[in-house]
């Protein structure tokens, strides 16, 4: 698998679920079709372009890898166009679309391309999203590696995962456990800095007792208070709101989440005990 590939616009586990709909879901000859209508460069699929002597699965990984490794601008075009093909069958038939594996694959592709800022309209995969609210992701990525933050990133992963399995309430859950996480961490690492402990009633603090820690010393205001608090409640409603579907209401709940946790960890970088 294409374990790290990435580009501008589209996330590794994107790429890996279009390499898994590629191969269980087209022929070899298909394949290469796909990409020539992609606009893949000549001489990165000549070589394949006869008997093939290779599996689907090295074609697929080799040219996209060699794709990705193109200028910015003309890789995410002709990736677009890949995934575009993929999405909405244009070059394959229908003996394709019964097979259960493909089906899954292909269903899980169009979820991460929506986190990715993409969605099929009229036949087109256009963006639904800014590219710099999908680069907010990357970036906080990092930052929360930076200062040892794992366990916010592994509630994060775990809600990609099972958003892309269509497990909305699961995929909820994960998205407020990051966001507990990340308050946690944060008034943590400032009462350690104030050598002192959180207040609490148990061994534990609960949520709303680190909140209103990091009310007190000042991380946050009365104002943020209350936008926790509010979006605690709205996260933990289980099932869609209203006028939603649950797959938007989830993506709706995971955006705002990582737009919180950016702007918290960039607090935390100036804040002054």
């Amino acid at each position: 698998m294409l374990v790290g590939l990435m580009t501008d616009w589209f996330s590794p586990r994107s790429l890996s679920m279009l390499t898994l709909c590629l191969v269980d879901g087209y022929s070899f000859a298909n394949i290469l079709k796909v990409f020539k209508l992609a606009g893949v460069p000549l001489d990165i699929i000549m070589k394949y372009d006869r008997y093939p002597r290779c599996s689907k699965t090295q074609l697929v990984e080799e040219t996209l890898d060699s794709v990705s490794n193109l200028k910015s601008n003309e890789a995410n075009v002709i990736l677009r166009e890949i995934m575009e093909d993929v999405v909405v069958h244009k070059s394959h038939g229908p003996q394709y679309r019964q097979d259960k594996d493909y089906l899954r694959a292909l269903a899980k592709l169009r979820r991460f391309l929506s986190l990715d800022g993409f969605n099929v309209k009229q036949g087109r995969l256009i963006r639904s999203m800014p590219e710099e609210a999908i680069e907010e992701e990357s970036i906080l990525e990092g930052e929360l590696k930076k200062v040892g933050f794992d366990l916010v990133l592994h509630h994060l992963s775990r809600s990609y995962e099972h958003f892309g399995d269509g497990q909305w309430d699961s995929a909820n859950g994960q998205t407020r456990k990051a966001l507990e996480a990340l308050t946690k961490l944060i008034a943590e690492k400032i009462a350690h800095r104030r050598k002192e402990d959180i207040p609490c009633k148990y061994k534990d603090p609960r949520p709303f007792e680190i909140r209103k820690y990091l009310l007190d010393v000042g991380f946050i205001s009365d104002t943020e208070l209350k936008l926790l608090h509010a979006f605690y409640n709205y996260a933990s409603v289980e099932g869609g709101h209203p006028g939603l579907s649950n797959e938007t209401d989830a993506r709706v709940r995971r955006i705002m989440v990582v737009g919180l946790c950016q702007f918290y960890l960039e607090k935390l970088h100036v804040f002054k005990c």
